[in-house]
């Protein structure tokens, strides 16, 4: 079975809020969440997670079929359950589900001890809760979000591993690289311009024309 070795970075074109929790009494401040080092940095499972969706969202406008995916994250409405019984998705056949397990490893990104002092400049921005139902600010709800203000001269690196069947091809490759170029923004506070970002992928194994290709091969196109 052929082994993949991605070595990715995270270029942030703003600043970004890759949440840690809440803190605090009233539950008003939300921290960046640190590594051990006190660095922010981004965990592969949520790198997983939004990379997923942008998978979903691939393979449903490639494809004629309205089952071509399954509903993530609902363990229940996953493969190889309903509405694919005994199936598995493109999109687990890449990301994995309760019932099979991803071929990749999804490693933490980081930064480089050198851009600890850039890391540790952080900043606190204030916002305001709004009530969904009347539209407009809702009282008592001030916060502080904590940010990395440091963009674009802080990276995150780290590596995406793993070991794909022979038998699938480079059709699970072809749709993670399709979702790393298509992911533009991640962490809290995407509706204020937090966390637009560009992945990029050193010494990709297959170049852009590649991945249509083989994502045309693999997919179930025209249902």
């Amino acid at each position: 079975m052929p082994q993949v070795s991605l070595e990715v970075v995270a270029h942030f074109e703003t600043p970004f809020h890759i949440g840690g929790g809440v803190t605090g009494e009233s539950a008003t401040i939300k921290p960046l969440l640190r590594d051990g080092h006190g660095r922010p940095y981004l965990p592969g499972s949520a790198l997983k997670g939004v990379l997923r969706h942008e998978a979903e969202r691939i393979v449903r406008a490639l494809t004629d079929d309205p089952n071509a995916v399954c509903h993530a994250p609902r363990a229940e409405a996953m493969c190889p359950q309903e509405p694919r019984f005994g199936e598995f998705c493109p999109v687990c056949r890449t990301f994995g589900s309760p019932a099979y397990p991803s071929p990749f490893h999804f490693g933490d990104l980081t930064a480089k001890a050198t851009d600890a002092n850039l890391l540790a400049s952080t900043v606190l921005r204030y916002g305001v809760g709004v009530s969904r139902y009347r539209g407009a600010a809702a009282e008592d709800l001030l916060y502080l979000t904590e940010v990395v203000p440091a963009a674009p001269f802080t990276l995150l690196r780290g590596t995406i591993e793993g070991v794909v069947d022979e038998a699938e091809g480079n059709g699970p490759l072809a749709l993670l690289l399709a979702a790393m170029i298509a992911l533009r923004m991640i962490g809290g506070g995407r509706s204020r311009g937090l966390g637009w970002l560009r992945l990029e992928v050193t010494d990709p194994p297959l170049t852009l024309p590649q991945v249509r290709e083989e994502l045309m091969r693999w997919l179930p196109i025209g249902g």
